[in-house]
């Protein structure tokens, strides 16, 4: 990691308030609290309402008597509305900046974390859960944390970016165990308004306390100091439609939106494949459950790894890298239905060695890809217009990853088999390499992505 320049000053020169500024005098780069921050509120956002909604379905079923579709078509609704507040989010970032937005989502996902324990019927709980959380999730998710981050970090920001979405990971291995506890002890009602209250005890005051936008806010120097390139491009402001038309912005989610669909369906099923195979060597619930949990842990590691690698080579080389370490390992795994190398036990459960090392692969590609492609667009495209390209690759990201949701479920009904949707998702995989692969070699970066706040939005005409 490399060493921030000094960002002591004199009192005159700090602003804030006195936690802040003690922040400040530990000598440690400011810029690390924001990602710890942001890490809190990753946890909380997506990865609470990921994470947790599987435990929640079946004692929500039972205790009102809908069925799985009615909780599934409430999920759906949630990810359409989700694409559809990005946008949104990343317009109200720019007018109001990073602080507000995360804010008003410290308040507004509680609310519908408790609005969701009160609701008695159908339309009620997709007010709540559809309409709010999404809402909720989106505020205080990625799009205004990253921004912000953007705006504190150059040599470090791949690093930065994943130690924040490792919060989302996190939230496998803190919220649901606490939450399964909640519900055995407590019911899902309780539950949620326990993790509601929870939110706003560790989330608000975080964001009260430590929270700024760019470091002029608080009144300390950048982390690099910019370098001194009179060729380079100034920062502008992008619209919408201009950044849709991008061929940079068009490859590079392309590549992200399938390799996410491929990620997603693959996790959701691995559980499944393992326990219902019926080649090869068929794993219990219990067994398969485990090494899902191991799978979860190696994306949460795969996360800080990628991210100093990202900063320390050209970034779509180590998103390329990342993305064919899934391949390798979904091969890997894959394999095992018809073929065992070195069988022995791990955690009390039957694996042999290419089942290990597919799940590490595996793991390890998936956690670090998403930070990988953050901080590429964040290269591509500039501070400021860096919150409109989140906001606008988040519904082409949900509309492949639904269909290829809609797809794979087809081919299991039809074949009765995981199988077949393996080799769709190698295609998928294929695709998405191949579409970074033009962008590294057809399309060029930027000289210089490390922009200074005073740039101007456009570009001087000449005389």
């Amino acid at each position: 990691m490399d060493s921030p320049p000094a960002q002591t000053g004199s009192s005159a020169q700090l602003r804030g308030n006195p936690f802040s500024r003690w922040l400040v005098r530990t000598g440690i780069y400011y810029g690390w609290t924001m990602t710890l921050v942001a890490f809190v509120c990753g946890l909380w956002s997506i990865g609470f309402i990921f994470y947790t909604y599987g435990i929640f379905r079946e004692p929500i079923r039972h205790d009102l008597g809908w069925n799985v579709s009615t909780l599934t078509a409430a999920y759906a609704g949630y990810t359409i509305l989700m694409a559809i507040w990005g946008p949104a989010a990343a317009r109200l970032t720019e007018r109001y900046g990073s602080r507000q937005i995360v804010l008003a989502g410290t308040f507004i996902l509680p609310v519908a974390m408790v609005g969701i324990s009160f609701a008695r019927t159908e339309f009620q709980f997709f007010i709540a859960f559809s309409v709010l959380a999404s809402l909720g999730t989106a505020f205080l998710g990625m799009i205004p944390n990253y921004a912000a981050l953007n705006q504190w970090f150059t040599a470090n920001k791949a690093q930065s970016f994943s130690w924040a979405s490792a919060g989302i990971s996190s939230a496998g291995m803190t919220l649901v165990p606490f939450t399964q506890y909640l519900l055995n002890h407590y019911g899902w009602r309780e539950a949620y308004r326990i993790n509601a209250a929870l939110l706003v005890i560790t989330v608000l005051p975080l964001v009260l306390l430590t929270f700024y936008d760019r470091p002029s806010d608080l009144g300390v120097p950048e982390e690099t100091p910019p370098p001194a390139d009179p060729d380079a491009e100034p920062d502008r402001l992008m619209e919408f439609r201009e950044i849709a038309f991008d061929k940079r912005f068009i490859l590079s989610v392309l590549s992200l939106s399938l390799a996410s669909a491929c990620w997603s369906v693959i996790l959701q099923s691995f559980v499944s494949d393992l326990s219902t195979r019926d080649t090869g060597y068929r794993w219990t619930q219990g067994d398969a459950a485990t090494l899902y949990t191991c799978m979860a842990v190696l994306c949460a590691i795969g996360k800080p790894i990628f991210g100093a690698l990202g900063d320390r080579m050209e970034r779509r080389r180590a998103i390329i890298f990342a993305v064919s370490m899934q391949v390798a390992g979904f091969v890997l795994i894959t394999v095992t239905r018809w073929a065992t190398l070195v069988p022995f036990s791990f955690l009390g459960v039957p694996v042999d060695l290419l089942l290990v090392s597919g799940v590490l692969l595996y793991g390890l590609g998936v956690g670090g890809t998403l930070p990988l492609f953050s901080a590429l667009h964040a290269d591509q495209f500039g501070r400021l217009s860096f919150p409109r390209v989140s906001g606008l690759a988040t519904p082409f990201n949900v509309a492949i990853i639904s269909v290829m949701y809609l797809v794979t479920g087809a081919m299991y009904d039809r074949y009765l088999s995981y199988l077949p949707q393996g080799w769709l998702m190698l295609a998928a995989y294929a695709v998405s390499i191949g579409a970074i692969l033009i962008l590294l070699i057809r399309v060029k970066r930027p000289r210089n992505p490390r922009r200074t706040f005073e740039t101007p939005l456009e570009r001087a005409e000449p005389v």
